[in-house]
């Protein structure tokens, strides 16, 4: 369970090094795009595409997750999981 629990922690780190690495790329792109720090039409606008898409499609991946792998873990997902796992109860 310990090496299961290191797996998980490793790859949530991973996981958010990559987000926050391509969201600082996304933002210095559209600050070259705008010339500067200068604001204007559009600016901020890819740095937001990013940010959204990153996080629906992270979001997604935790939603099959929970409907394909553990679909009694669904809602908050503790009470269901402890009833499930108690045993002679059902």
């Amino acid at each position: 369970m310990g090496v299961l629990s290191f797996g998980v922690d490793v790859g949530l780190e991973s996981i958010n090094t990559w987000k926050f690495a391509t969201l600082r790329k996304a933002a210095a792109t559209s600050l070259a795009a705008q010339g500067g720090a200068r604001g204007g039409a559009g600016s901020g606008f890819g740095f937001y595409a990013a940010l959204v898409s990153i996080c629906l499609g992270l979001a997604g991946i935790s939603a099959a997750l929970v409907a394909f792998g553990s679909p009694w873990a669904a809602g908050s997902g503790i009470p269901e999981v402890k009833a499930y796992h108690i045993p002679g109860e059902s």
